[in-house]
């Protein structure tokens, strides 16, 4: 009976419109896929397939935006987030910006990473452009915190 119910559950996911990258890979029984609504409440945003070297398979972004805030507030601010019973959220890094997959939840504003340039600076990525580049870490940008899971 298990097995059926496998097969069944591989055979939906493989007709679906939606490709996790990965082939059916589960996380607790479950194949989330780009743009479902993941375990916090959020959006799946990107599906890693480094999964086993990485230790995370699934990116899930918060569902909306914090206020815009300089780059200190903005780690602050994703790493005490609290949402749908999960603590564990966080600044995304410009690689997590650049290759999320639900541009259409952005802004095309300007979304502070977490990766540092030097000491002043950190790098921000433009939803409206594509272009990502170095900016003073007192500017203030869009913020939109994410859990790896």
């Amino acid at each position: 009976m298990k097995k059926g119910l496998l097969i069944i559950i591989l055979l939906l996911a493989a007709m679906s419109s939606c490709y996790d990258g990965l082939n059916g890979i589960y996380d607790e029984g479950r194949v989330y896929c780009i743009g479902d609504t993941g375990p916090a409440g959020g959006i799946i945003a990107l599906v890693n397939e480094d999964y086993e070297s990485d230790g995370w398979l699934y990116l899930e972004a918060a569902p909306a935006d914090e206020v815009n805030a300089d780059w200190s507030s903005a780690e602050a601010l994703c790493s005490s987030k609290s949402l749908g019973g999960y603590d564990d959220w966080m600044l995304p890094s410009l690689h997590n910006l650049m290759y999320s997959n639900i541009p259409s939840s952005f802004l095309n504003s300007d979304y502070w990473s977490s990766t540092e340039g030097d000491a002043g600076n950190a790098w921000m990525l433009n939803f409206g452009s594509g272009i990502s580049g170095e900016s003073g870490k007192t500017s203030g940008r869009e913020v939109r915190a994410v859990r790896k899971f």
